[in-house]
């Protein structure tokens, strides 16, 4: 007697995970995406549709589809944008998972897109080889220097490495005193 296995269980379990915000720890604006899930029917053979979308209110895209790797980077980011992605999985009998909870990265912008006014703050590192953002660093050696940035949002982020010979940052938005970043260990 031969036994005929039907699959018809659908992938589950679905999850993705994109860095929170991209800074210190990369030089470039390549967001590293990870994903994983579950197919109670391991031998289907699973693969993957990868999803984003730009801000909140951004319309879904398919950016892979039919892939089977687990990690790929998303090479096309604008700095200034929050990008939103999701996952499903689809398996060898064709059973179509549900998308999973998304997960986002922010891509700031570049520390010198949006000065418009500075006293101090005019030393800079540039190069490639670099582990800062874009591989640039503006950093002062006085204090008392001031840097002015025009943006529009709901969150500004000051990214910096903690170490002896860092100092404070005092943060003013809109003309107001907000908070006091202590980079001293």
């Amino acid at each position: 007697m031969d036994v005929i296995f039907v699959d018809t269980q659908k992938p589950r379990n679905a999850t993705i995970r994109s860095p929170y915000l991209l800074s210190n720890v990369t030089s470039t604006r390549n967001i590293l995406l990870k994903w994983s899930v579950f197919d109670p029917t391991p031998s289907s053979g699973l693969t993957f549709e990868i999803q984003f979308k730009r801000n909140p209110q951004g319309i879904w895209t398919t950016w892979r589809t039919g892939t089977n790797g687990t990690r790929r980077y998303y090479k096309d980011s604008i700095a200034g944008t929050t990008y939103f992605f999701r996952v499903r999985g689809t398996d060898g009998a064709g059973n179509i998972g549900a998308w999973s909870k998304s997960d986002s990265t922010i891509v700031p912008y570049d520390q010198d897109q949006k000065v418009i006014s500075r006293r101090g703050f005019i030393n800079t590192r540039l190069t490639e080889a670099n582990k800062f953002y874009n591989g640039t660093l503006r950093y002062s050696v006085h204090p008392g220097f001031r840097i002015k940035y025009k943006f529009t949002g709901r969150s500004v982020y000051l990214v910096s490495t903690l170490g002896l010979g860092r100092g404070r940052a005092k943060i003013y938005v809109d003309g107001k005193w907000v908070k006091t970043v202590d980079t001293l260990p």
